[in-house]
């Protein structure tokens, strides 16, 4: 039996920050993304608009949500996370390091896995944070544009620095 979209979230999160996404209220089914970075205010997006809480996320509970994702075993995970991100229960991805890319490259991506015309690519990417935003939010920024190697050991050395 398939459960909620708010236990499918909630069952990967530390203790804590559960009691405080249930303390808020939150609707669950409204929200875009929750965002935890270490030693950052917890952040929670939904319909469009970014909430801080006072609540400073620690290593710990990072760590904690990566054995809740990858249910105790990163390396069962190995492909998935060179990409980037985990898919949980729900099809929700769990973003592990932010990849930004150049806006041309971004595009002929898109289009190349979407189908979409060059047209409704650049409207969709318009209606998105900008680059430099993205650069600003993210923890880790990694470079993709050298060798996918070189790619395996950047997200290596940052895996290594977030999980013992």
């Amino acid at each position: 039996m398939r459960r909620e979209k708010k236990d499918q979230i909630l069952a990967v999160l530390p203790e804590k920050i559960r009691g405080i996404l249930l303390n808020h209220g939150l609707d669950f089914e409204k929200i875009q993304e929750i965002r935890l970075r270490e030693e950052q205010p917890l952040a929670v997006k939904k319909e469009g608009k970014e909430e801080l809480f006072t609540h400073r996320v620690t290593k710990e509970e990072l760590r904690e949500t990566m054995e809740y994702v990858s249910n105790y075993s990163l390396y069962a995970y190995e492909n998935e996370l060179r990409q980037g991100f985990l898919t949980i229960e729900g099809g929700h991805r769990v973003g592990i390091s932010g990849k930004i890319i150049s806006e041309k490259e971004q595009i002929r991506r898109a289009m190349l896995r979407s189908g979409m015309t060059r047209e409704e690519v650049t409207d969709r990417i318009r209606k998105q944070m900008s680059l430099e935003e993205k650069k600003k939010k993210a923890q880790v920024v990694l470079d993709n544009q050298g060798s996918l190697e070189a790619l395996y050991r950047q997200v290596d050395r940052e895996l290594a620095r977030i999980l013992p």
